[in-house]
């Protein structure tokens, strides 16, 4: 009982519990939403006034960033009523500021900086669209250890966060009945992956009746080098050793037990089988994304990808749950909350422009 009042205030906040696609409207012209005068409803700008879904999967500016402030008071943008002590959201000077505490008791020299987490990625968007940084190469790679899950491949590398994920996953498997997965891939040089691209595209070209129908046809299965998710170090390839290939891994007890638990550990599937004119990519029910809880439990229970879920911040939506809030904000704005509220809030690069902040509630 208590539980359910918890989401009904939410709900009231976010304005619908199922779909909280409108965010609550205080003030329509604040420093921190503003929208540019020559910016279309599928722009990205993060509007509060008219948050709309654009649809669109690459990923623009959130804001237009004012270098003159219009006030140096602070304008409520958000009441959060749903944990145990109720949350603020206030913009000034085109900065955000989550406190516990009312408008009038705000003390500016109690509240903290938080910094953006730049060392694990794990909110990066990458796809046909969003491109890696040139020379990208994600830092402190680790090898998988085969002892503790069966490698198609030796030396394949993963980041120690989803490294991390991956063996307790893979470890509750086990203690499930479910014994048979084995990772095919994992990180991938620019190198290796143009290798596989070329290769896909020479077997397409057999069965084409164009180049471009080929060309087509593996850019769909195959990212290009600079635009695949394994070069960041947060995807691999699963398996089952009953299934190790494309079209007989779905199906096996690998598959079911993945697809109904990985979210839990802080991954998803990400390119879903209902997903593919978002994704623009065929199912692939074996590639797995480290994306983090609550995230990854959050685009479960709403059946996102990754591009919707993106497509909704960069619109300027407020999502969220009981249990967490996000919201997008532009790289160059600061956030500033109360020590109480440090450890709950967390700033990840989406992409060199933009960042997810993550309010865990409770």
């Amino acid at each position: 009982m208590k539980k359910a009042a918890c989401v009904v205030v939410l709900s009231i906040f976010f304005v619908g519990c199922t779909n909280l696609s409108q965010p609550n409207v205080i003030d329509d012209k604040t420093e921190l939403m503003a929208l540019p005068e020559n910016a279309t409803d599928n722009t990205g700008t993060h509007n509060v006034s008219d948050a709309k879904s654009s649809g669109a999967a690459q990923a623009p500016d959130m804001f237009e960033v004012i270098e003159k402030p219009r006030s140096e008071s602070f304008n409520p943008l958000y009441k959060i009523t749903g944990g145990q002590k109720p949350v603020n959201i206030f913009g000034r000077n085109n900065n955000v500021y989550i406190t516990s505490h009312e408008l009038n008791e705000i003390n500016l020299k109690a509240l903290k900086q938080i910094e953006t987490d730049n060392t694990a990625g794990s909110k990066l968007l990458v796809n046909q669209d969003n491109p890696l940084p040139e020379n990208f190469i994600p830092q402190n790679l680790v090898n998988i250890d085969s002892g503790k899950v069966k490698l198609e491949y030796p030396e394949l590398k993963l980041l120690p966060v989803t490294l991390k994920a991956l063996y307790s996953m893979v470890e509750a498997a086990k203690e499930a009945g479910v014994k048979g997965f084995i990772i095919n891939s994992a990180y991938r040089s620019l190198t290796t992956q143009q290798q596989i691209f070329d290769a896909n595209l020479s077997g397409f070209k057999k069965s084409s009746k164009t180049y471009e129908e080929a060309y087509a046809k593996t850019r769909q299965l195959v990212a290009l080098p600079g635009n695949s998710e394994h070069h960041t170090g947060l995807a691999a390839d699963i398996f089952s050793v009953n299934g190790r290939h494309r079209n007989d891994f779905k199906g096996t007890k690998e598959q079911v037990w993945l697809n109904t638990n990985l979210q839990k550990y802080g991954f998803i599937i990400r390119y879903p089988q209902d997903k593919t004119k978002e994704t623009n990519a065929v199912y692939e029910p074996w590639h797995i994304r480290y994306v983090g809880i609550p995230l990854s439990i959050y685009m479960k229970e709403k059946n996102l990808c990754l591009e919707e879920f993106y497509s909704k911040i960069f619109s300027g939506e407020v999502l969220g749950d009981s249990k967490s809030a996000f919201m997008g904000i532009k790289k160059a704005q600061q956030v500033f909350t109360d020590e109480a509220l440090m450890s709950k809030v967390s700033l990840e690069k989406i992409n060199e422009n933009n960042v997810l902040l993550t309010l865990q509630l409770g």
